[in-house]
């Protein structure tokens, strides 16, 4: 709903249950960020916003971590994944994402709203670690079949 339907008041809600099950599993490490995956231009444009980053930054507030919205940038626009397939999928975001320094050494909580076959979030880490994080954890609002 928050995606298709653009129900911004989903995200707090979203990211309540996020961080109700972080801190079930012992919390986040100690200085980690969060970085939502970025969205593509022509979803931002579809859209008026990212899902990604709309839930990071309710799940920032609740947990108290800062929120890094520019650890991770696009470095190439990709056509939409619906109906691609897991190799297909991996093929289309293989080296989409760049990391910045200020990774560097963080321990990087990345946010997505969705995940499907693994292949965004995946790219994004690759990314992170690539640019000196210490290590990823990856946190989605829904997981699909």
């Amino acid at each position: 709903m928050l995606k298709t339907q653009l129900r911004l008041s989903m995200a707090p809600v979203l990211a309540r249950l996020l961080a109700d099950a972080i801190r079930r599993d012992g919390g986040l490490p100690q200085g980690a960020l969060l970085a939502p995956v970025p969205a593509s231009r022509a979803s931002l444009r579809a859209r008026g916003m990212n899902p990604a980053a709309e839930i990071a930054r309710s799940l920032a507030t609740q947990l108290d971590v800062p929120l890094a919205r520019q650890a991770l940038r696009r470095l190439r626009e990709t056509p939409r994944q619906t109906g691609l397939g897991r190799r297909a999928r991996r093929r289309v975001v293989a080296g989409l994402f760049g990391a910045t320094p200020m990774v560097r050494g963080r321990h990087v909580a990345l946010v997505d709203d969705v995940m499907t076959t693994g292949s965004t979030v995946q790219a994004a880490a690759t990314a992170l670690i690539a640019a000196g994080a210490a290590g990823v954890t990856v946190l989605v609002a829904a997981r699909t079949p």
